[in-house]
């Protein structure tokens, strides 16, 4: 099937063969439809007579993941084993591990943030 934007310009409604039956497009107005082929020249030409315009719809590409969000996620990927690794160098001092600790917390919850 090919997905088309069709609008009638024209003065009357156009009646449409698209899959599965026909859909009537009224004057002034537009719709998007599924055709089971694209439309020959000769149907092209007798819809344009009457003011009816057919435009495929292109498929959107789906969209990758940017590289700023990458580079987002490395660098909180990062930020969480440094506090990890104060943690571990905090030893026996508390006041030290306490710090440590609400930056892996902090680091972590950055994280699951991205990852959502």
């Amino acid at each position: 099937m090919v997905k088309y934007a069709v609008s009638n310009a024209g003065l009357r409604a156009q009646a449409i063969r698209v899959a599965g039956g026909t859909i009537t497009v009224k004057a002034g107005k537009s719709a998007d439809v599924d055709l089971a082929q694209a439309p020959d020249d000769e149907t092209v030409a007798h819809f344009k007579a009457r003011g009816v315009t057919f435009v495929e719809v292109k498929k959107k590409k789906p969209v990758a993941p940017s590289s700023d969000a990458s580079a987002a996620l490395a660098a909180a990927e990062a930020a969480v084993a440094v506090a990890q690794e104060k943690l571990v160098a905090a030893g026996d001092d508390l006041a030290a591990k306490a710090e440590a600790e609400t930056d892996v917390k902090a680091a972590e919850a950055a994280l699951a943030t991205l990852k959502a």
